[in-house]
């Protein structure tokens, strides 16, 4: 399952097999991938972009659970093979994903954050959480706290692959840092990879290619493909 940033965005039918969007070279290692577009998502009217505010994470999570159920229920997915990655709002999911259940076997969070607060103050658009939350963290922190992967960091048993532009003013890298601490300290397998010189969006060819490479090593290893 690959989940897309955002939130206030979707997948749709097209192409996807850049450096950002992995579905394509992902099913070229006979996975079946997952693109679903939870509550959240734009394309099904301002409602369902709507959903999630007041319940970050809450409806979100279990939207992309039940699609991970479906592809099960049909045979498509093999329970004891599953894999979640996102970039982005896709990566701060895929952290909380991870941090609810430990039925994946693999995870790669792509510049993603883990803690809603301190991303409020780190962010280049901290304005944007008025869309998913009543008050700012500094006004009320406890609704941040309380959908912040790290604060769950001790119930993850996924191993994940964590990656991040250096420069990403969007999403500040120690975002990753701070979750592939809380991690290394657990005991979890876990890996930081950081790009000099890049932002929210790659643009060096050569760190595009050793990104996919990196992600699709990581999903090889470990759901043994």
């Amino acid at each position: 399952m690959q989940i897309h940033g955002g939130p206030t965005s979707l997948w749709s039918n097209e192409f996807l097999g850049s450096w950002h969007d992995w579905a394509q070279p992902l099913a070229r290692l006979g996975c079946a991938v997952l693109l679903p577009n939870p509550r959240g998502s734009t394309g099904r009217g301002p409602a369902w972009a709507n959903a999630i505010f007041g319940d970050v994470a809450g409806g979100e999570f279990r939207d992309l659970m039940a699609g991970v159920d479906a592809l099960i229920a049909r045979g498509i997915a093999d329970p004891n093979r599953l894999g979640v990655c996102g970039w982005s709002w896709g990566g701060y999911m895929t952290a909380w994903t991870i941090t609810q259940t430990d039925r994946f076997k693999a995870a790669v969070m792509g510049a993603g954050l883990c803690n809603l607060i301190s991303d409020n103050s780190l962010g280049d658009i901290p304005s944007a959480n008025l869309s998913y939350f009543e008050r700012s963290p500094y006004e009320d922190p406890e609704p941040y706290w309380d959908r912040s992967p790290i604060r769950y960091a001790r119930s993850v048993r996924t191993p994940l692959l964590i990656v991040h532009g250096e420069d990403d003013r969007r999403v500040a890298a120690s975002e990753s840092i701070q979750m592939y601490q809380a991690l290394r300290a657990l005991g979890v397998e876990c890996q930081l990879v950081t790009y000099p010189r890049e932002g929210h969006g790659f643009e060096e060819r050569n760190h595009q290619r050793d990104l996919l490479e990196r992600i699709l090593g990581w999903f090889s290893q470990h759901l043994s493909l």
